[in-house]
């Protein structure tokens, strides 16, 4: 498994407000994307740690870790996938991976079984040297071929208002379009009484 990544400084005007600050990719022999572990560490927080590292002597226990965790050793899966890191407005730093999934077990030479959308948003804004916003977004989407399925959870991961008020939330989606399809859509969460099935949603905020 191989991570790469070059920064640039300044970096390079895109159209759009958007300035590109830096590239990468993944690349993973013999590794497969483990779905509902991406969603453990949403939960967590820590999703960006495989998207922005910025001192990866220091970090390298770290981000090995969880790369073996994400993505654990399967024989005849490989991920590939580019990453970017994006400044819009010069206020909102956004890093995103996209990995697909390659399956070479069956009859075919190859075929795509999952999409994943790794990425994280985070708005910063300052005034008399204090933040009136410290907002970190994270996000995974995995489009799942073999089982039909879309999947995209959000949370807001250690986030302020004004330095004094913690800003908490959640949302996912799901999609089927396999034998029994649907579709929900949901910000906080459902009501108590409410049963998602066949849909299977995490704990949301």
């Amino acid at each position: 498994i191989m991570v790469l990544g070059i920064r640039f400084q300044p970096g390079y005007t895109l159209p759009y407000g958007f300035e590109l600050r830096g590239v990468g990719g993944l690349i993973a022999i013999n590794r497969r994307a483990d779905s509902d572990r991406l969603m453990q560490r949403l939960t967590i927080g820590t999703i960006g740690s495989i998207l922005t590292i910025n001192d990866p002597v220091r970090q390298a226990p770290l981000i090995l870790g969880d790369l073996d965790y994400l993505f654990p050793t399967t024989s005849g899966v490989h991920l590939f996938g580019p990453t970017f890191s994006l400044v819009w407005l010069k206020q909102v730093q956004f890093d995103v991976a996209v990995i697909a999934e390659i399956d070479t077990r069956g009859s075919a030479l190859f075929t795509l079984s999952k999409l994943i959308v790794l990425g994280t948003a985070r708005l910063e804004r300052k005034a008399s040297n204090r933040k009136l916003l410290d907002l970190t977004l994270n996000l995974v989407g995995i489009l799942d071929l073999t089982r039909a399925l879309l999947s995209i959870d959000a949370k807001l991961h250690q986030s302020k208002v004004l330095e004094v008020f913690k800003a908490t939330g959640s949302a996912a989606v799901r999609l089927s379009w396999g034998a029994r399809p649907y579709m929900m859509v949901t910000i906080g969460g459902f009501h108590p009484k409410f049963n998602p099935e066949p849909a299977v949603f995490p704990k949301l905020d």
